[in-house]
């Protein structure tokens, strides 16, 4: 999975509730910034995104272990960055994360071990999506 998947999926989440709100769009273009993806590029990916009817994804489920986690918990920070957690998005991550091999309660697991800031005891949190694997 490129990055650029990987926030068509971050948006994808975003919009899952018929909402975008602007703390998760803020939020999503900090982390297209640290990915080294261009204001650009992720206004095309977010306009592409909000232009479909439906979702479509086509996940590369040969990432590594630490990729899905990494992934996983990027969709939790976005999930959680406008303050409102609702079931759309919480169904929408447990989704993908079935599709990455974990079980669906990995979701609740990482809400919990993230910090507000985003931070968490990685090596713990490994250690737990470790034994959360289907």
């Amino acid at each position: 999975m490129n990055d650029k998947e990987k926030f068509r999926i971050m948006i994808q989440l975003a919009l899952v509730d018929n909402q975008f709100e602007e703390t998760e769009r803020k939020f999503i273009c900090d982390l297209a910034k640290q990915s080294n993806i261009s204001s650009e590029e992720l206004e095309e990916i977010i306009t592409e995104e909000l232009k479909k009817k439906t979702f479509e994804m086509d996940l590369n489920t040969d990432l590594g272990f630490d990729a899905k986690i990494e992934i996983l918990a990027d969709m939790v920070r976005v999930m959680k960055s406008d303050g409102k957690v609702y079931l759309s998005e919480i169904k929408f991550c447990e989704m993908i994360a079935k599709i990455f091999g974990f079980k669906e309660k990995s979701i609740g697991m990482l809400s919990k071990m993230l910090k507000d800031n985003g931070s968490a005891d990685w090596p713990v949190l490994k250690d737990k999506m470790q034994k959360l694997k289907s």
